[in-house]
């Protein structure tokens, strides 16, 4: 019944609609307003200014792209798996569940080279003690070990960030995760 709800209505009437219901306490009347009309010709799960809001914009552009093939950009987001193996007891504590973001972002970025998107947009951070917005870039992590002692992470984000890892198949990482600020 949504999706018919949806092709009866013009893609941009459609697009407002969703935003207003998924981000309208976030975004004003504008901007819903602009962002509808946007969205039938651009990803704004990866050119949005604010990555707080990629992931729903994500969802929103999944739905659009459902109800009407060909009037909205195809939905693409990234499906990584990666194994993880501690080189040593420390490392492994960094393993354990759940993997904090700023961790696994910090690990993702050192298999990428340093004109990647996130080295550029976020490299202050990676380089530093404090990543708060680490869980913007990863939208979905699922961990489980593996019979040969690694960790088998999935992650789902957007081509955005992950892309540079494309052509990558092994790396060494020293990533830390931020400090438990609660101790």
């Amino acid at each position: 019944m949504c999706l018919m709800s949806l092709q009866d209505l013009e893609p941009a009437d459609a697009a407002a609609a969703l935003l207003q219901y998924v981000l309208g306490e976030q975004l004003n009347e504008g901007q819903i307003s602009n962002m509808a009309n946007e969205m039938e010709d651009e990803k704004l799960w990866e050119e949005h200014a604010d990555p707080a809001l990629h992931e729903e914009l994500f969802n929103i552009g999944s739905l659009l792209y459902e109800a009407s093939p060909g009037r909205f950009p195809k939905p693409d987001a990234v499906h990584l798996s990666i194994s993880i193996t501690a080189a040593n007891k420390a490392a492994g504590e960094c393993l354990q569940a759940p993997l904090r973001e700023s961790f696994l972002v910090r690990l993702l970025a050192d298999g990428m080279d340093n004109h990647a998107t996130l080295h550029r947009l976020y490299g202050e951070q990676i380089a530093g003690a404090s990543f708060p917005e680490a869980d913007r870039i990863v939208w979905t992590v699922q961990s489980e070990p593996s019979q040969e002692g690694a960790l088998v992470v999935n992650i789902v984000s957007s081509g955005y960030w992950l892309d540079a890892l494309k052509e990558t198949r092994s790396f060494t990482s020293h990533a830390e995760a931020d400090e438990d600020p609660e101790g």
